[in-house]
């Protein structure tokens, strides 16, 4: 990869936004490897997006199961439906949460700013 040009494009003050992507694109379209280092980025992306939906569905579930315990006024009764027992707790689930946020910090916010 030509590292120097894209920083001289880059540091090049005179240059407008649009001329400096211009021209950065066109320096990775002469790189050979622009594009299978691009799509690694991709991939890894789609592996960490998958993660993070798989465990945002758990970590609220969880929480939502919680609470239709605490609750069940709120939700009618399933046919076979059982407690959670004595294993979740408030405590469980606030630290299951709390993890979640602090796992994916960056990328999903607590709405107000307690997980920092």
């Amino acid at each position: 990869m030509d590292l120097e040009s894209l920083k001289k494009t880059l540091d090049n003050p005179e240059t407008s936004v649009e001329s400096k992507e211009y021209a950065i694109i066109r320096i990775l379209a002469c790189d050979k490897e622009a594009i299978p280092m691009i799509m690694k980025v991709l991939d890894e992306e789609r592996k960490i997006k998958t993660e993070l939906i798989s465990d945002m569905n758990v970590t609220l579930s969880t929480a939502h199961t919680f609470i239709e315990e605490l609750n069940p006024a709120m939700v009618p009764k399933k046919e076979n439906q059982t407690n959670l027992g004595p294993q979740v707790t408030k405590t469980y689930i606030l630290d299951k949460i709390a993890e979640f946020y602090i796992k994916y910090k960056g990328k999903i916010t607590y709405s107000w700013n307690r997980f920092k």
